[in-house]
């Protein structure tokens, strides 16, 4: 359209051909812009989706620890914007940096750890509630032990021997009938 409405314009007033030329110039030169920011906005957001994607894979494969590395190589994403976007998230969601020998890890709450941590708690106020319980048990049982070595020193009483009597008990109420 803009090719035939340039050729018209020539056609018509030849001396106007400079002009309309710069117009349909810069009107392909806006539209030129427009479509660059347009696939770069595209590229960007794809980008989002494979980084999404792909941190989620991580972080439950791997329960909350996510490798900056690991997350630039399936992203295809150079390693620095791979940090920084984990340092982001870490500092908006609550994960801590992990250092190791092979650089940083990113490690963020998850459920799973949740649970997990839920369960040592508890399982540590048990322990701590049946602590007191199971010595108090253990101090009676020496108790008891210390009681019946006692005893089994102490010489055990003979039981007193009764006197039979042969003669008939007499009964006063008989005789008298």
């Amino acid at each position: 359209m803009g090719a035939a409405s340039s050729i018209a314009a020539v056609v018509i007033a030849p001396s106007a051909y400079p002009a309309t030329m710069a117009a349909v110039g810069g009107a392909l030169g806006g539209a030129s812009v427009v479509n660059e920011i347009r696939r770069k906005q595209e590229k960007q957001e794809i980008e989002a989706a494979e980084v999404g994607s792909a941190f989620t894979t991580l972080y439950e494969n791997n329960k909350g620890l996510v490798c900056p590395q690991q997350l630039s190589f399936l992203c295809s994403i150079p390693l620095e914007t791979t940090n920084k976007f984990l340092s982001h998230l870490a500092d908006a969601q609550g994960g801590k940096v992990v250092k190791t020998e092979r650089g940083d890890m990113f490690d963020f709450p998850h459920p799973a750890n949740v649970l997990e941590q839920l369960s040592a708690n508890a399982q540590a106020w048990v322990k701590s509630q049946n602590e007191p319980v199971l010595q108090e048990n253990a101090n009676l049982k020496a108790e008891l032990m210390q009681l019946k070595a006692v005893l089994s020193m102490q010489p055990r009483p003979q039981p007193q021997q009764q006197l039979k009597n042969n003669e008939e008990p007499q009964d006063p109420w008989n005789k008298l009938l």
